[in-house]
């Protein structure tokens, strides 16, 4: 999740609770489940009395004075929960496809010293860098480069023995 995505979810949440779909206790805490780290490992999220961007700064989210593109219709004085340990778990999930495209070009970088490890690495960074999900093309790649390793491996040494 970045910023954009997180205020597209709020503007969505204002609109149900707006319209009678989900309670105020509902968009706090959906709004409060739309934090997100960015690329230098700052904790950002919306205040959902407010609408405005808050900073998490180790022990409290602090208000950095902007705006989201849209601000609630129902204004109320609400903490937003620390940032808890299972984020790590949350930023692992949401990067498995980019970590798995790494950790398998590495691997096939090794096993066959070819192009495609190169590029199952630079696939899966790039991947990890821009949220997307070219890490399957990595993943895919490394498996593929793997493959006509062992092949090859299983040809050569068929014909040798």
């Amino acid at each position: 999740m970045d910023h954009v995505e997180a205020e597209r979810q709020f503007v969505i949440l204002k609109y149900q609770r707006d319209s009678g779909q989900i309670s105020q206790e509902q968009f706090i805490s959906g709004v409060n489940n739309l934090r997100y780290q960015d690329f230098n490992g700052i904790w950002w999220a919306i205040n959902p009395g407010d609408g405005s961007w808050l900073k998490y700064e180790g022990t409290t989210w602090v208000p950095i004075g902007i705006q989201s593109t849209s601000v609630p219709a129902v204004g109320s004085t609400t903490t937003i929960p620390p940032v808890a340990k299972n984020d790590k778990s949350r930023w692992l999930s949401q990067n498995k496809l980019a970590l798995g495209s790494i950790i398998l070009g590495i691997m096939a970088f090794i096993i066959i010293p070819y192009i495609a490890g190169i590029i199952g690495i630079v696939l899966g960074v790039f991947a990890l860098k821009t949220k997307n999900k070219l890490g399957i093309a990595g993943i895919i790649l490394s498996f593929v480069a793997m493959a006509v390793n062992f092949l090859f491996i299983f040809i050569v040494s068929g014909t040798m023995g």
